[in-house]
Order: structure tokens, then sequence, then C-alpha cells
């Protein structure tokens, strides 16, 4: 369930989970819980484990600072996880991304259920917000270097004109292009 309260608090609700994949074969149970956080916001948020159960059930609060203005660029990841009894490697159960964009905070909150993926063995699994939101990261990040000017070979002050600077992120999947109109960031830029 989330809700909203105005200017920027947003209310994540973990109220359980069904049908959880088995991970400890012998007992034929998993240890859940959940991990979450909201992209581009610096809270990581983690829920309380349930031991031996296919069916945990939380009912815990997470809060978030995030402004509606903010929404279109915002996802909540809820990533499901089984502790090791042992001590080691925790083991995915599954992930849900809910875009914020599709969130109309006027109303009380909205209580859903989401249906758990597996993204780990996905050869490529980025999703159309997961790439606009690289993108915009990627282009705010470039915008940040040529309003500072760093570094400085690349952005000087005395050039004259026009000049285009393109970079990319082989990791991230994702170029961006800016204008320069005498050494000054021009308005004009193209994401690729």
């Amino acid at each position: 369930m989330c809700t909203f309260n105005e200017p920027k608090d947003l209310i994540v609700t973990i109220n359980n989970a069904s049908g959880v994949k088995i991970c400890d074969k012998d007992e034929e149970v998993s240890n859940p819980y959940a991990r979450l956080f909201v992209t581009g916001l610096p809270n990581k948020y983690q829920t309380s484990v349930r031991y031996g159960t296919l069916e945990p059930a939380w009912f815990e609060n997470f809060q978030f600072d995030v402004y509606p203005s903010e929404f279109s660029r915002r996802v909540i990841v809820i990533n499901l996880l089984s502790k090791d009894k042992v001590g080691g490697r925790d083991h995915n159960l599954g992930s849900v991304h809910i875009p914020l964009a599709d969130f109309n905070y006027n109303h009380n909150g909205v209580s859903k259920e989401y249906a758990l993926v597996d993204l780990r063995n996905a050869s490529y699994s980025k999703s159309a917000w997961s790439e606009q939101g690289i993108t915009l990261e990627f282009s705010e990040a470039m915008k940040a270097h040529l309003i500072y000017g760093y570094p400085m070979f690349l952005f000087k002050k005395h050039d004259k004109g026009k000049k285009m600077i393109s970079c990319q992120s082989k990791q991230a999947q994702t170029q961006v292009k800016m204008i320069l109109r005498n050494g000054i960031v021009s308005e004009e830029m193209v994401n690729m």
C-alpha cells in the first residue's frame, strides 16, 4: 500500500507475500524479508525476517521524502530475499518495480498486489522506466559538468561559436549529446 502526505511524505507499507519460492529444500520453507528503495533517493530500508514460512506477513511502514514533481522520475523497487540460516549469501526470490508516475497521490492511497519477477538471469532486464531514468540521470550529470566547466580541457570559456559534445556510457547503455554556444551550455540537448 502507498499513501502520500503533502508536501513530500511517501509512505510505503509492505503487508505480506504469498506463494514464496522454497529456498530451504530440507524443511521446504524460506526465510523471507524485503528490501526497498525509491530510485534516486538515498534511503534504503529492510523489513524484518520471517523465518520458516512461505506466507510472510510484515505490515511495516517506510517513509520516503519525494515531491510529486519528481514522481515521473522515481520508481519504488522492492526486492524479496530469503535469509540464509548458515550465514551464506541470501537468496533472491524476486523483485517488484512500481513507477510513481502511475501513482495518483490525490486519493487516499493505493493498495495493490504485485507479482514478483525474477530479473537475476535476464540477459538484459532494463525496462522502459529504467532506461529513461538512466538517460535522465546521465544527462543531468553531463549538465552539471558543463555548468561547472569540468574537466577544464573540454569546457573552455573562451570557445567561440557552436560546439557539440557527445558522451556515452557503455555500461549504462546510453549516450547524451549537448550543444555549447560560446562556451555556455545551450538548452539544446539530444538524448540517444
